[in-house]
Parts: C-alpha cells; structure tokens; sequence
C-alpha cells in the first residue's frame, strides 16, 4: 500500500513524532513531512502534494486560523486537522466555521486516528462527488451538444391517458432545433400535440402509447396529412421509470425521398403501360442474352409468349447470326449505340422476319434494350418498287422516242438516249430549257415552244402537236417532229413536264415528194 503523505505544521518534533506513532499504531500508513514556520509552509504546499494537513493552533510565526486561510487558498480540497495542547471551545467552533475539518487536544492524542480516518474518508467523498458532477456536467454538456446539433428532429414527450387507459395526447417536454424545420410546428415546448396539431391523426397517439405502454421501441415511416401531408422516419423509444409515461423520438423529414419514389413508381408503371402498348417489339436482354422482358408486341411479331422466353436465352437469333449478335452486344456494352440496323430473325414458326434493331445500354444497368420494326413488308414494297424502277429505266433508255424530262425550276433533269440526236448540245442536263430551245429553233419558234410548256407546267393542261415542220436555228436545216407535253409529279413532291417527240423528217420528206413527182406528172 502507498504510504500517504501529511503536511504538519509543528515546532516541536517530539510531538511530530507522536503523533506518526499514535497514527502508525491505528493503522494509518504515512508519512509526515514537518515544518514550523511561515515561509517553509507556503513553499510546501506550492511544490508539493499531500493528502492532509496536520497543524498546531499555536506557532511563534503562524497561527492556526492563518494557516487554515493559507491552506484553504492552495489546496481548498486537502482535509485540515487542528492538533492543539490548547485550544479553547470558541476558537475550536472558529476553526470548524473557516473550514477546518477537525480538531485534537494533545491531552486526548487518541482521538488523532479516527479523526483522519474521517477526515481522509469525506475528502475522498468530496472528489468522488466532484468527479460524478464533473461527468455528469461534461455528459449533460455533450447531450446538449449533441441534442442542439443533431440534424434530425429529436424530442422528449409524455403519454398522456384517458380514465380507461387509453392513450390520448401526449406533451412535448423537450424538442431540439430541427424539430421546427422538419415539422413546422413552433414553439411546441410544454404545449401538447392536440393543441399544436388538432386534427392530427389517431395512429401517431395509438403507436407512441404502445411504446410507453410495452416499454419497446418502434421504428416506422408514416405519413401525417394533417402535417401538410409530410411523411416521417420514425425512431420512439421509451424513456425514464414506467411510470413517467415518457418517451423520446428521433425522426426525419423524408418526404422529398417519398416523392421521389412516389414519381419514380409513376415513372416505371407510365414505362410499363407504354412497353406494353407500344406497336414495337420490345425485349430486354442481360450480356449473355438472357431474355428479361418480352412485351405483347415481341410475342405478335415473333411468336413466343412471354413466359415461354423470359429468363431463357434469347430464341429468335438464327445460327448464322449469333456471332454478329454477340459483337452487337459487346459493342453496346462499351457503350456505343445502334439504330436503324437492318438484318433478319427467326419466328416460332420457322419463317423470317427482316427486322431494322436499335440497341443500347439501359440506363444504370448492364442489361441491353432492343427495338424491332418489322420491315419484311417494307423490303418486299422496295425491292418491287426497285424492280419497277429499273424497268422503267430501261424503256426510258430503250425507248425508240426521244423523251426528256424537265424539272420544276424548268431545266432538263433527264434525256435519254433516243432524244439526244435530235438536241445535239453535249452537257444538257442542268441548262435551262429555254436557253437550249432558243439554241436549236428561231426566234418566234422558240417563244411559242417554251410558253407551251411553261402553260402546261403550271395548268397540267397537256398538249400534242401531231407535225411540226421548221428550219433549225443551229444546223440550218428543216427538221420535222411530232411531239407531246404532259405534267407530271416528281420524286421532291413538285410538278415538272416530260415531253415524247419522234423525228417524222423523213416521212414528210418522203411525202413531199411523192405529192411533187404527182405534180409534175399531172403538167407534163
């Protein structure tokens, strides 16, 4: 055991060493360290510890109430002992009233030990007290620390019952900080729920009753209506003795959360109605083509219902396919996008459908969305149109009359072969039409020509001149023709006029001149 450690005021040491006898016999472990004047008492207690102080009332240098004011201002905490020869009761009453533990005559020495033991035992008390008032400060500091800073609402209520035990109300006795901003209530402190929110609903006071009634804790998110429709996560647990009806609540505002949830649930059933809907085939695949969703319109276009595909390997990739279709989704899995491809897929019948997939990524997931467009029709509809379009193109090119086409803007779009003879000018497609009609015919010719099919552009009124005989303006010749206009609707959706001619030169020519050998016969 550690021996403790007593300051002792005294000028005799024959006393000193008494009193350490009269202290060791009683059990009392220490030692003491003597001195007798002002200045040596004042340098022990500044450099210095002990844990009692043993001191004569009566010294040359010093007096007992003199030293008590001493010790009192260097150590208040340390016990103070007066040991006296003499000591008179009104001086032992002072001593006691300035703060001295207790006092011993000299003549009644075997009063010393229980004396300090007392003395030892209430200073041991008192720091044992101070350090629990000293905790219970700091734990009461940190509580309030943490009951003004914590960002969720926090407060102490009490249950309030009716006459059958019926939980009613309940007060609030404490509420931090955020308990306004996430409630909107003011001033709640001391007032009850009722008054504060009278038309709240009867499921909070039900539930908090439960809480303080079984002593168990409850953890719930609720929506108030009656709190501006604010939705709450709530935390209740019971606090203090049964029968204080207290409980405490920990809670935060998550109503933002919930509409959030509220208009992404929206969200994903407006999705699901829309995919349901949609004319397009819909299917969503995982990377190894896993099927997870299959809509009506994969069923109609495909043949397979939903639940003959869905968490199986997708069934509509034909053999020849499966590698492009496993580059496909590679290729959207890092991130690149596909649409308008057109390839081919397999139906539950065994026939095919040419199909035009757009894929890409889903969002937030490694899962893969593919739409279809069935354009078997639309392929069959363009190669025909493609089929018609190159027999047309080859009577055009075929064609024994010349046939030419002119555009909106009124220049030569496209002549074909048979018509090129007869115009003569290389370069012809893009050139104004009237600037290659007033190259070939005179003047007059050539007005009266482009107001014909100027007239005809603009009134789809057709026109046909069944003989045209005139002498060419660039090749100085008489040339002979027939010739039809008629309006047509190009490809941009504006009119333009295509003209079917045929040289008659020689057939004019020809009768010409049997109706001049008639002539002559006929003078002769």
């Amino acid at each position: 055991m550690t021996a403790l450690r007593f300051l002792v005021l005294k000028d005799d040491p024959f006393d000193v060493e008494l009193m350490h006898i009269t202290l060791s016999d009683g059990g009392v472990i220490c030692d003491l360290v003597r001195v007798d004047t002002r200045t040596e008492f004042i340098r022990a207690l500044e450099t210095d510890t002990f844990d009692l102080i043993l001191a004569d009332y009566s010294l040359p240098s010093l007096d007992g109430i003199s030293a008590l004011a001493i010790a009192r201002s260097f150590c208040p905490d340390i016990p103070f002992v007066i040991v006296s020869a003499s000591l008179g009761e009104e001086r032992a009453i002072e001593t006691l009233k300035q703060g001295a533990t207790d006092y011993v005559l000299k003549q009644r020495i075997e009063r010393l030990v229980p004396a300090v033991n007392r003395a030892l035992r209430e200073a041991q008390e008192r720091l044992e007290r101070k350090r629990a008032e000293a905790a219970l400060r700091q734990s009461e500091a940190q509580y309030r620390m943490l009951f003004e800073s914590i960002d969720g609402g926090f407060c102490i209520c009490e249950m309030l019952f009716d006459a059958n035990n019926q939980p009613v109300d309940y007060r609030f006795l404490k509420v931090n900080p955020s308990f306004e901003s996430l409630t909107g209530i003011q001033q709640a402190t001391g007032k009850t729920a009722r008054e504060l929110v009278p038309n709240l609903e009867a499921y909070w006071f039900e539930r908090y009753g439960r809480v303080v009634q079984t002593g168990e804790s409850m953890r719930f998110e609720s929506q108030s209506i009656a709190m501006n429709r604010r939705w709450f996560d709530v935390n209740a647990f019971p606090i203090g003795e049964p029968q204080s009806h207290q409980f405490a609540l920990l809670f935060t505002n998550i109503s933002e959360r919930k509409q959030a949830q509220q208009q992404l649930q929206q969200t994903l059933e407006t999705l699901q109605t829309l995919i349901a809907a949609s004319p397009l085939p819909i299917v969503i695949i995982e990377p190894d083509c896993i099927v997870q969703l299959w809509n009506p319109a994969a069923e109609r276009l495909f043949g397979w219902s939903e639940t003959e595909v869905l968490g199986k390997i997708l069934p509509i990739v034909p053999p020849e396919k499966q590698e492009e279709c496993r580059l496909v989704r590679e290729a959207v899995i890092k991130g690149e996008i596909f649409a308008g491809v057109e390839t081919y897929r397999c139906k539950q019948d065994g026939s095919t459908a040419i199909v035009s997939i757009s894929a890409a990524l889903l969002d937030n997931s490694d899962a893969i969305v593919l739409l279809f467009q069935d354009i078997t029709e639309q392929q069959q509809a363009e190669s025909a149109l493609r089929s018609r379009e190159a027999q047309l193109q080859t009577l055009f090119d075929e064609a024994p009359l010349g046939i030419y086409l002119i555009d909106a803007d009124f220049r030569l779009r496209q002549v074909n072969p048979a018509a090129l003879p007869a115009f003569g000018i290389p370069d012809l497609i893009g050139r104004d039409f009237d600037e290659i009609t007033r190259i070939i015919w005179p003047q007059a010719k050539a007005d009266e020509i482009v107001a014909r099919f100027r007239h005809t552009l603009e009134t789809g009124e057709p026109y046909h001149v069944p003989e045209m005989i005139e002498q060419r303006h660039d090749r100085g010749v008489l040339e002979c023709y027939e010739w039809q206009v008629n309006r047509i609707l190009l490809s941009e959706g504006r009119y333009g006029v295509v003209s079917y001619f045929r040289d008659i030169s020689a057939q004019v020519l020809a009768r010409q001149a049997i109706a001049f050998r008639g002539t002559a016969k006929k003078f002769c």
